[in-house]
């Protein structure tokens, strides 16, 4: 398993965890307060951040797989 695949594994992880959570550690961050002044609430957010999350997962199991080149 690549290095880039595990990378792309565990950021999906950490994103889902925090939104799905609404963690304030994750939530109060800089770049989500601003997704969250575009998408117009929070919880339009948070469910932009799992998405984004289960695609970097997603992509990551794919490269690990070896179906896609991280390269």
């Amino acid at each position: 398993m690549s290095t880039g695949a595990i990378i792309l594994i565990l950021a999906g992880l950490v994103l889902i965890v925090g939104a799905t959570l609404d963690r304030d550690w994750f939530m109060d961050r800089r770049r989500t307060r601003f997704a969250t002044d575009v998408l117009g609430s929070r919880q339009r957010a948070r469910a932009a951040y799992i998405v984004v999350g289960l695609v970097a997962v997603a992509a990551g199991v794919l490269a690990a797989l070896g179906v896609i080149n991280l390269g």
